[in-house]
């Protein structure tokens, strides 16, 4: 009776695994054939041969169209009445951000097969953004298409919205980023919720565009430079610089940061001398010179890409020579520093005015630019000896980013 419990459970088990095995091909073929299918659609779409294309096309009963373009075809199709049921019906696995609504990997969820694999396409496919193109290029077109219909007041007015929004997340928030833009759909979105108490889609419209996002006070930089320089007076007599290198950071209030800055600089001899009871020989490496920097300093924005950060502060000098044989002589001493940093921005995001703030501001948001940075350290090493009076001076290039954060308003509720 034991050994036959054994062969079920064996054979169970067998047949399990085919059949996940088999699943996994079948999967794979289903993919692949909806993965051909978007690629051909796209090129009809790209034509703009929307007309003749069923909205909920499917291959083995999986859906070929995401329902986010089911719902935008179905409007260029002026299917208003098949808009709104995907709208309402596909409610449940998609994701609405600020701004974006779109549809979420559904992959472990087998109640909705028939989405299952929408999320898996070609990179060269590019459904979405035709079917969005041609409806924001005509849609005065489908506005117009919207009040002749039958449909209610509340319905023609969320689809017009529908189309306004699409509008602006299309053109003015990713290629503009423009706040006065999204203050004008926050406003159209507030109206037809006060316009529509009752409306089933009144949450949607919250969802989309309740809140007005605008950079905050809050800011910071983090900036990498390589580079060279020199030293002045009489170090600069017993020293030549060969490279060096630094990482900043910085933190903003506006447009006011505070920052700490690590440069280590590598330096050799240019002479033989005699340094605080120490011999070292000409032409000796491994002499390095660094400083932690800690400033203030103000962002000036001027001809649209381009910055000047002005900075004072107080460094820590790190003076060490080797002589080999695991030998240093090492020397600290605090003195101050003062510098000037370029930041150039060929790919400037567009400044963003804040509307809620207390003051009124023009803000950058998160960017990435090329800076270029002059330093000057007073080392404060003349105090140990005569030979080290003299200044470091640092001029580095290199990349920096500038991340600010976001402040959220609810406009309603």
């Amino acid at each position: 009776m034991m050994r036959s419990n054994y062969f079920v459970l064996f054979f169970f088990a067998l047949l399990t695994a085919y059949t996940c095995i088999a699943q996994q091909s079948f999967n794979k073929d289903v993919r692949t054939k909806i993965s051909e299918k978007r690629l051909e659609l796209s090129t009809e779409f790209e034509y703009q041969q929307f007309k003749g294309i069923p909205y909920n096309y499917a291959i083995d009963s999986y859906y070929v169209l995401s329902s986010i373009e089911q719902e935008l075809l179905a409007i260029i199709q002026e299917e208003f009445e098949v808009f709104k049921s995907i709208f309402i019906s596909n409610d449940e696995f998609t994701r609405m951000s600020v701004g974006y609504r779109y549809q979420r990997s559904i992959d472990d969820d087998f109640s909705l097969k028939k989405f299952r694999y929408t999320s898996y396409g070609n990179k060269n496919e590019r459904i979405s953004y035709h079917l969005k193109k041609y409806l924001v290029d005509n849609k005065d077109y489908y506005i117009d298409a919207v009040r002749k219909s039958d449909l209610p007041l509340f319905e023609q007015d969320f689809i017009v919205f529908f189309i306004e929004q699409l509008e602006f997340i299309f053109t003015w928030y990713l290629l503009h980023h423009d706040n006065d833009k999204q203050f004008e759909i926050i406003e159209k979105g507030k109206t037809y919720v006060e316009s529509h108490r009752g409306s089933p889609y009144a949450k949607y419209v919250k969802a989309y565009h309740g809140k007005f996002i605008e950079p905050s006070w809050f800011a910071l930089d983090l900036n990498f430079g390589f580079g060279s320089g020199g030293i002045t007076s009489e170090f600069g007599e017993y020293f030549s610089r060969i490279w060096g290198l630094e990482l900043d950071l910085k933190y903003y209030l506006h447009s006011t940061f505070i920052g700490s800055k690590i440069n280590g600089t590598f330096n050799k001899t240019n002479k033989a001398g005699e340094i605080n009871n120490s011999y070292i020989s000409e032409n000796k490496r491994g002499i390095t010179l660094s400083f932690l920097d800690l400033y203030l300093g103000r962002r000036f924005d001027m001809l649209g890409a381009v910055s000047l950060l002005p900075h004072v502060g107080y460094s820590l000098t790190e003076f060490g020579i080797y002589y080999g044989d695991e030998n240093w002589d090492v020397y600290y001493t605090w003195a101050p520093a003062y510098g000037l940093e370029i930041n150039l921005t060929p790919m400037v995001r567009f400044k963003q005015r804040t509307h809620f703030s207390r003051f009124k501001r023009n803000l950058n948001g998160n960017l990435v630019y090329l800076r270029l940075n002059m330093m000057v350290n007073e080392t404060g090493l003349g105090k140990i000896d005569p030979i080290l009076n003299g200044r470091s001076i640092q001029v580095n290039l290199g990349l920096g980013v500038h991340m600010r954060a976001t402040k959220r308003t609810e406009i309603f509720y």
